[in-house]
């Protein structure tokens, strides 16, 4: 609605993007739903706060597990697990590309 836009929707977009990024899809689309489904399927995904996209190793299987929670985590429909904005975003992936575990 834009009421709610801020450093995390920044987050939340880029956590799409990287999700893109490694997986080749986007988060919200299903194989199943026909072409003229999609608008109207993934802004409902997006809105139900119990949906969440499936890990990226469904369809990489070589993503470390941690850089999958850096991305799940910026994909977050909860506020309070999203990271805080978009520097803490790059830390956590910083400490992954030096390979420390967990962000």
């Amino acid at each position: 609605n834009g009421k709610d836009a801020d450093a995390q929707t920044d987050v939340f977009q880029m956590g799409v993007v990287l999700y893109e990024l490694f997986t080749g899809r986007y988060p919200w689309t299903d194989d199943g739903v026909p072409p003229e489904a999609i608008r109207t399927n993934v802004l409902d995904r997006i809105q139900r706060p119990d949906f969440m996209p499936p890990p990226l190793s469904r369809y990489v299987p070589f993503v470390p597990q941690d850089l999958n929670d850096i991305i799940m985590k910026a994909m977050s429909k909860d506020r309070a697990v999203r990271y805080a904005d978009g520097g803490a975003l790059h830390d956590a992936l910083v400490r992954f590309a030096r390979g420390a575990r967990r962000a």
